[in-house]
């Protein structure tokens, strides 16, 4: 129980790393679309983009 423990909060620590790059370069892409495309699209790629950071951090703890 111990080892699984000592292993499972790095493993924590590097996916919250993960998820929080990935909201980052999400955010980085929304701010540069949204000068070029309608703010419609822009919401919606937002929404995606942040919908399926979600579900990849969730895949990734589950390993």
């Amino acid at each position: 129980m111990e080892h699984w423990l000592s292993f499972r909060i790095p493993f924590d620590i590097i996916s919250i790393y993960i998820l929080l790059a990935a909201i980052i370069i999400v955010g980085i892409f929304s701010s540069l679309l949204r000068t070029a495309l309608p703010e419609w699209s822009v919401r919606i790629f937002s929404y995606t983009g942040f919908v399926g950071v979600i579900f990849a951090w969730l895949k990734l703890l589950e390993y």
